[in-house]
């Protein structure tokens, strides 16, 4: 499975990650997932995921 496609699952709940999932069960939305974010990082495979929450108390 890719890197997006796990995040994908993540975000529709079929798939546990302690940040994913609790920014999914916080409003948070995956915008998409960044490639070679951190060279280096093992553990994410220099992976990303880019998340957006809307404030609807914020009026722009």
């Amino acid at each position: 499975m890719s890197a997006t496609e796990y995040a994908q699952e993540v975000m529709k709940g079929n798939l546990y990650d302690p940040v994913l999932t609790f920014q999914r069960k916080n409003g948070f939305e995956l915008n998409k997932v960044i490639a070679n974010y951190l060279p280096g990082d093992e553990e994410s495979l220099e992976y990303a995921a880019l998340m957006e929450w809307k404030n609807n108390d914020c009026t722009p």
